[in-house]
């Protein structure tokens, strides 16, 4: 199990640094979010996200190898995507590419939940067997 929930940390950092990915390239930003990015204060706010979403990427990617920090990793992501989520239902009018970008968030966040949720009850289990 425990592979497999570092996987899904893999897996939910990589969602994460996709983002990061497009910091520079101004073209890629409109071609995935499909927004105007003609308007300098727009591309600022982008840009300034991909690097906090670079920052979590990179924070999940390190907790898949390093076991002390899988559940402050797993919140920040499940904050980051469920966040993400909540807004998109709170604003009307959202294009149809980041329709796509919450459901990958919807995917990647309840295999990240029931994977840490799994890998705990486990692992608690384990240390109570241990114990006795």
């Amino acid at each position: 199990m425990e592979k497999f929930y570092r996987l899904i940390l893999l897996i939910t950092g990589m969602v994460h640094i996709l983002p990061f990915s497009f910091l520079f390239f101004t073209e890629q930003l409109q071609k995935n979010y499909g927004v105007d990015m003609s308007d300098a204060n727009l591309q600022l706010l982008l840009r300034h996200r991909a690097v906090f979403f670079g920052l979590i990427g990179f924070g999940l990617i390190f907790s898949a190898i390093k076991k002390s920090y899988y559940g402050w990793a797993s919140t920040i992501g499940l904050i980051s995507m469920v966040s993400f989520i909540v807004l998109f239902y709170q604003i009307e009018g959202v294009n149809q590419r980041l329709r796509s970008v919450m459901l990958i968030d919807v995917y990647v966040s309840i295999a990240l939940l029931l994977s840490a949720v799994v890998y705990h009850f486990i692992h608690n289990q384990q240390n109570t067997v241990k114990r006795l």
